[in-house]
């Protein structure tokens, strides 16, 4: 079944603060959503943290990454992970940061919004 938000988090060498990325869209009051973790070419232990979730969560979490384990950036890695989405609404989450559990519930709320006044 599709997802009506797909999440996106680019990750380089963000292994110290990625699972608290993570951990705050697993604990979203809105569920339905996948997560796509884009490894930029990390250095540290992040793409083996991405492939652990994708491992736990198969039908939430994907992993992707850029040809050759390169490093092409945040926006390259954004528009990897926006072509891969399955739903047609996005959600851009850094690897530092952290949502509150309604983050997504709210998101959904104000897009909802927009769209009936168009």
């Amino acid at each position: 079944m599709q997802p009506r938000l797909s999440v996106i988090i680019p990750v380089f060498n963000g292994s110290h603060y990625l699972d608290q990325a993570i951990q705050s869209v697993l604990a979203q009051t809105f569920e339905d959503w996948d997560l796509l973790l884009v490894d930029d070419g990390s250095l540290d232990g992040s793409a083996t943290i991405c492939a652990q979730y994708a491992g736990a969560y198969p039908e939430k979490i994907r992993c992707l990454e850029h040809p050759g384990h390169a490093n092409r950036g945040q926006l390259a890695s954004r528009l990897l992970a926006a072509k891969q989405a399955r739903a047609k609404t996005v959600a851009l989450l850094d690897q530092d940061d952290v949502w509150n559990p309604n983050y997504l519930k709210d998101h959904w709320e104000i897009w909802k919004l927009s769209q009936s006044k168009e």
